[in-house]
């Protein structure tokens, strides 16, 4: 993704949760939606971090 997109997507999130919810109930499933994101978010970031995962070992050989 790229930043501007990040950006965009990161102003329009802080739009809306600036924005008095209509009741309860929406206040808090906009919290979950946020966590949601930011723990994809999050997960992603790992997962680009450790790179791809490692080849299987060839059928009836074994690592180390």
């Amino acid at each position: 993704m790229c930043p501007t997109r990040c950006t965009t997507m990161s102003g329009e999130r802080a739009e809306v949760l600036a924005r008095p919810p209509g009741c309860p109930e929406e206040l808090a499933r906009l919290l979950v939606l946020e966590q949601l994101i930011s723990h994809t978010g999050a997960e992603i970031h790992w997962l680009e971090d450790c790179g791809p995962p490692a080849a299987p070992a060839p059928h009836g050989r074994r690592g180390c």
